[in-house]
């Protein structure tokens, strides 16, 4: 097996930490909030793992634990269930988005150009198509045709287009996956104003005129949910 040229320690942040959350978390059920930050809980999980693994304990992540660690969470991906495996790639995305919220640019201008990294300019429904499209490559195309943008719908991709799509769903039945429409005035009926993705346990990924980030899914607005798998 290949060297792995990587160095992961308390202060470190970004997507390579967000994979390190994911991966010890998958492996270890740590908890941890895949934020892309190496913070106190981070660092108590990788110790954990090390010593666990009797590895060299000093809560850096270097090549040796983070091959060892990946090598351990890729043999459990062994899940069959399709609608599984697509809940849980959208909430690694949502993660994903979090992570690199430094580099997203809230835009509504229309057309998007294709999204090349390390810039993202999108909005609201952007990021969420994006999670969307992004998770179902992994579920063998049994999900909407979303495209990043939107493009394989109206050419804009706009919150209403989303809305339009897929089976309505009890906001007390969320799981990942599931979009989260926010209604202006009286509710459904006209076009919703912004929309999240549900990750399940009362927590949703939003990405509006803030940057993209966790939030609890309190609804003190007039909310409408959708599902497209499951």
């Amino acid at each position: 097996m290949a060297t792995v040229n990587i160095l992961l320690k308390p202060g470190s942040r970004g997507p390579r930490v967000h994979d390190l959350q994911w991966m010890l978390d998958h492996v270890t059920h740590a908890g941890l909030e895949r934020d892309g930050d190496f913070g106190p809980m981070t660092e108590e999980a990788v110790v954990h793992y090390q010593a666990t693994r009797h590895l060299h304990v000093d809560g850096v992540v270097g090549p040796a634990t983070w091959t060892r660690l990946t090598v351990e969470y890729r043999a459990g991906l062994h899940v069959v269930d399709p609608v599984v495996t697509f809940r849980r790639h959208v909430s690694y995305w949502c993660g994903w988005f979090v992570s690199y919220a430094a580099h997203s640019v809230y835009s509504w201008d229309r057309p998007y150009p294709r999204q090349v990294l390390p810039v993202m300019r999108t909005d609201c429904s952007g990021s969420s198509s994006f999670v969307l499209h992004q998770s179902r490559v992994l579920v063998r195309g049994r999900l909407l045709p979303f495209d990043p943008n939107g493009l394989d719908w109206n050419g804009q991709g706009y919150t209403g287009t989303l809305a339009a799509h897929g089976r309505p769903v009890s906001l007390a039945a969320l799981v990942a996956g599931d979009l989260i429409f926010v209604y202006p005035g009286a509710g459904p009926g006209g076009a919703p104003g912004h929309v999240q993705v549900a990750l399940g346990g009362g927590r949703a990924f939003s990405f509006g005129s803030w940057p993209p980030k966790y939030v609890d899914a309190v609804y003190d607005g007039v909310f409408a949910a959708r599902r497209y798998l499951g």
